[in-house]
């Protein structure tokens, strides 16, 4: 059994959280990390090609970025924030929940590889939203794992959820947002495809969590992506 609390794509930047400083770490060694963390803030640059620089030539990665461009949900997000960039307080928002996605995916997919058939992942994690938009965190990495080789057992909501910021409620009203623990089984690898992506010296074949995995819900909650 494998537990996993993971940053949430919230811009919450760790390093200026904790005053890494009174480690004695100077600022470029801070902006140097935060560039090596899991990307969460509007700060963190793109990591594809740095991940393709440290796995090599693997066929297996570049499925892992189709996964995440193919994503129904993430990309009707990622589009409507486009469309309105102008009027966003930060449009880099956008770029983090392109990073965001694609290293989860990345982190899904090695948990995948190294979990045996029947083990368990538990991954505590919210849902998030920008202008507006809930991003549907829960599904969309819900559904990356079971392209990955799990089945999503379960997606268990804490009974009162995470409210939005004063900036977005005074726009758009206070909706609460899914705060969430879900449970995936390995499932026996013969009954899905799986790739090793080895370390540097199709769309018809992966199954939507909108199908398999809002049946999983423990609680009342709504599966849809954009609020009403």
């Amino acid at each position: 059994m494998r537990r996993h609390l993971a940053p949430y794509a919230n811009r919450y930047d760790y390093t200026r959280t904790y005053e890494l400083v009174y480690l004695g770490y100077d600022d470029a060694q801070i902006k140097e990390l935060r560039q090596a963390l899991l990307s969460a803030t509007v700060e963190n640059r793109c990591k594809r090609t740095g991940l393709r620089a440290a796995w090599g030539d693997a066929p297996a990665l570049e499925r892992v970025f189709r996964m995440v461009d193919q994503q129904a949900a993430l990309q009707e997000v990622l589009a409507i924030l486009r469309a309105c960039a102008a009027e966003l307080s930060n449009r880099n928002v956008i770029t983090l929940l392109e990073n965001y996605f694609t290293e989860m995916a990345v982190i899904v997919r090695e948990l995948g590889r190294v979990v045996s058939a029947g083990g368990r992942v538990f991954m505590v994690n919210d849902n998030v939203r920008y202008h507006g938009e809930e991003v549907p965190v829960d599904l969309i990495l819900s559904d990356f794992a079971e392209q990955c080789g799990f089945r999503c057992a379960a997606i268990w909501m804490l009974q009162r959820g995470k409210g939005n910021s004063s900036q977005q409620m005074g726009r758009f009203g206070r909706r609460e947002i899914r705060k969430c623990v879900y449970e995936w089984i390995k499932v026996d690898k013969r009954r899905y495809m799986t790739w090793s992506i080895p370390r540097k010296g199709g769309t018809d074949s992966r199954k939507s969590c909108f199908t398999t995995s809002c049946g999983c819900f423990h609680g009342k909650t709504k599966s849809h992506t954009r609020p009403e």
